[in-house]
C-alpha cells in the first residue's frame, strides 16, 4: 500500500523544525501514520496553501501517478488530507 499525504504547514512539518522556515516532513504526522500502517508514502503538502490548492495538487498527483504513469493501482492508494482551518 501507498499513502499520499497533502495539506498545509501542519502536514508538511512546518512547525517541527527549529530552523524555521524550513520544514521537516520526515517528522510530520504523515510519516508517523505511514510507518504505523506499514505503508510507503509521499508528502506533497506545502505551507500556506489554500484548500483549493490542496484539492488541485492531490487530483494532479493522482492523475499523473495512477492514471497516466500507472505507478500505483487505485486499490493500493490511501489518500490522507488535512484541510486548512480559518
Amino acid at each position: 500500500m501507498f499513502m499520499l499525504a497533502n495539506g498545509c504547514s501542519h502536514t508538511e512539518g512546518g512547525e517541527i523544525s527549529p530552523h524555521w522556515p524550513f520544514c521537516d516532513p520526515d517528522k510530520a504526522w504523515p510519516a508517523h501514520l505511514a510507518k504505523k500502517l506499514g505503508f510507503e508514502y509521499e508528502n506533497i503538502a506545502l505551507s500556506g496553501v489554500s484548500n483549493f490548492n490542496i484539492k488541485w495538487s492531490t487530483q494532479n498527483w493522482i492523475v499523473e501517478n495512477v492514471l497516466i504513469d500507472k505507478k500505483y493501482k487505485p486499490e493500493d492508494l490511501f489518500v490522507s488530507i488535512m484541510w486548512t482551518g480559518f
